[in-house]
């Protein structure tokens, strides 16, 4: 008879610690917050222009404590040499020989986008 109570209370204790375990993991899972995702695209902007690459006339200490908080990344690839390209690359993901967007002063694209205006003399 004992024995048989024994048992039971020690099923009764691992299916406690059990149901805790699933309870603490399971609140662990919930309080996990997504990550805040930062992409600064900067005209004429060298990998050695900011502190944290490097940098020491220039100061940068907001940039320097994103990148100390967060991820630096060294590797990237630009769309282009020049600005209005390379935007049109990172917001369409087509490459410069499939989208319209050439260069800085380009009259098609200026006009098309803007209805038949000229955004670039």
């Amino acid at each position: 008879m004992k024995i048989k109570i024994f048992a039971a209370l020690i099923k009764t204790i691992l299916i406690v610690v059990f149901v805790l375990q699933v309870e603490a993991l399971w609140a662990s899972n919930q309080s996990q917050i997504p990550p805040n995702i930062i992409f600064i695209m900067a005209d004429d902007l060298g990998y050695a222009d900011l502190g944290s690459y490097g940098q020491k006339q220039i100061k940068t200490p907001n940039i320097d404590r994103f990148a100390k908080e967060g991820l630096q990344f060294t590797q990237c690839y630009s769309g282009s040499t020049v600005c209005a390209p390379s935007r049109s690359t990172l917001l369409t993901g087509m490459h410069t020989g499939h989208t319209t967007v050439r260069g800085n002063k380009s009259k098609s694209w200026g006009a098309r986008l803007l209805g038949g205006k000229e955004m670039c003399h």
